[in-house]
């Protein structure tokens, strides 16, 4: 998996590329947000928009996400969350944890 971040209005975008699993990408998405959380950042939106699939891992890193940025005094919210890995959050019910949003602009505007 691919991580990549930008800086919008003083919102950190973390953008997934790939498998948000068991050795491909969960182990990343923690690593980032402990960076991100280091640095002293506190608004992040995870864009899932090019994650086609998910599995316990993954949904014990966007957790991680959540709860670690709660306790260091920040959000974290999803975009762009579609198709499985909707699914998934959904019959988990892991998805009315996160606030969600369908576009970049909506997210970021939330932080305000």
């Amino acid at each position: 998996m691919k991580i990549a971040t930008k800086r919008e209005n003083g919102v950190v975008i973390i953008v997934l590329d790939g498998d948000l699993t068991i050795g491909k990408g969960e182990t990343k998405l923690r690593n980032k947000i402990k960076e991100l959380l280091e640095d002293g950042e506190k608004d992040i939106l995870i864009n899932l928009k090019d994650i086609f699939m998910i599995d316990s891992s993954g949904i014990g890193a966007l957790l991680f996400a959540k709860s670690a940025t709660n306790r260091a005094g920040g959000t974290v919210k999803l975009l762009h969350v579609k198709d499985k890995v909707l699914e998934v959050l959904e019959i988990t019910r892991i998805i009315g944890v996160f606030e969600t949003f369908d576009t970049e602009d909506n997210g970021i505007a939330s932080f305000a």
